[in-house]
């Protein structure tokens, strides 16, 4: 109280203005997600490309860590891991960093809440999620992680260090349910995707578990769909699957659409694996993309395949490997060839035809896309195109 006094007898008294106190924030509530600055597109007719030329890198970085996943596209930042340790977020305008957290392990993957959260894990199990434009952190679970799966609206999907399937609120941070994986299906910390109440992951050697995100129990399987590894895409209430065949399956029960058979080898290819892959399928609305290895001798070849049947409408000029899927961006389809200089091609949608390159190099690529960029991994650099 302050007592204030004059002209004798009289005094009054007032109250002292309360010391300001910090505003508490709610860990479990979800920012507005921030607008995406989208990059200008190339146009070829004021000049800014020459068909068949080569395209300018936006902004690089590089010491990226060598067991980063895929570079991770939020809004107005992208996220990568980062040699030394940890992850980082950088700006896709300039490529300058925003926030850096060294304690994630970024072996672990990190996945997108809605576009409002980012999702990790640390070295220790716990899960941690921060403001992807910011790095402000928010909640964390100690669930014993080993790597982030997926998340949906109501929870985040982890692979446990003992190999089980744990779900975790996304509301609270509490665990939702827990259940062993069975053989074939440990050690599938791979990213999955989710639709109609179904979780799909795929395994190191070519199996593919589904599960009711309800509770975690299996809504179906699939063995031996592939010799490799195995990235399920999904659109809508159907999941893609590759492998020795490109399969479309009903989400909820796994039910088969329509496959699309691998050829044999000719017989006296003796001593060559029996069959050529399929790559990944990225799967849009009206289109689905996807590539075969090729035979011995031959180059793989990329195409263009409809949706509701997957009968082949017409072919990608340009040279992509099995293991990167054909991403959309801009007006253009981008893919990293199968050869040593690890081209990197941009051909149109409409007809197919190649467009440009950049040359990366390296022996491992990944790629990503967002807001008229397309975030390419080499090795331990991050390279930003533009697109047209």
């Amino acid at each position: 109280m302050v007592l204030a006094a004059g002209g004798g007898a009289a005094a009054a008294w007032w109250p002292r203005p309360p010391k300001p106190t910090e505003k508490k924030v709610d860990l479990f509530a979800y920012p507005p997600a921030v607008k995406t600055p989208t990059a200008h597109l190339l146009n070829m007719d004021n000049g800014d490309l020459v068909v068949g030329g080569s395209l300018n890198v936006l902004w690089a970085v590089h010491n990226l860590a060598h067991n980063t996943p895929a570079p991770l596209p939020v809004r107005d930042v992208v996220v990568f891991g980062v040699r030394g340790g940890g992850i980082a977020a950088h700006n896709v305008v300039d490529g300058k960093r925003r926030w850096a957290a060294p304690g994630i392990k970024a072996g672990g993957r990190y996945v997108s809440l809605s576009d409002r959260l980012l999702v990790a894990v640390d070295a220790k199990g716990t899960l941690r999620t921060f403001v992807p434009s910011t790095g402000e952190p928010r909640w964390t679970a100690a669930v014993g992680a080993e790597a982030v799966l997926a998340a949906d609206d109501t929870a985040v999907y982890v692979l446990t260090k003992d190999d089980r399937l744990r779900a975790v609120g996304r509301s609270d941070a509490k665990v939702r349910w827990t259940v062993p994986l069975d053989k074939p299906f440990r050690k599938a910390n791979l990213p999955g995707v989710i639709a109609h109440g179904r979780l799909v992951l795929g395994t190191y050697d070519g199996n593919v578990l589904a599960v009711r995100t309800a509770d975690g129990r299996r809504a179906w399987d699939l063995r031996g769909q592939s010799d490799t590894i195995i990235r399920p895409a999904c659109h809508g209430s159907t999941v893609y699957l590759h492998g020795k065949s490109m399969t479309a399956r009903r989400i909820t029960d796994g039910k088969e659409l329509w496959t699309v058979r691998r050829r044999t080898l000719p017989i006296h290819l003796k001593g060559k694996p029996p069959y050529a892959e399929w790559g990944p399928v990225t799967a849009t609305a009206d289109a689905l993309y996807a590539t075969h290895e090729g035979y011995p001798g031959e180059p793989a070849y990329s195409a263009k395949w409809h949706p509701s049947d997957g009968h082949y409408v017409s072919g990608l000029r340009g040279r992509s490997n099995i293991y990167t899927p054909v991403i959309r961006q801009g007006n253009g389809l981008w893919m990293i060839a199968d050869d040593e200089a690890g081209d990197v091609t941009a051909v149109n949608q409409e007809d197919g035809r190649q467009v440009a390159t950049h040359t990366v190099g390296g022996d491992r690529q990944t790629l990503a896309a967002d807001g008229n960029r397309v975030f390419v991994l080499s090795d331990a650099s991050l390279y930003v195109l533009p697109v047209f």
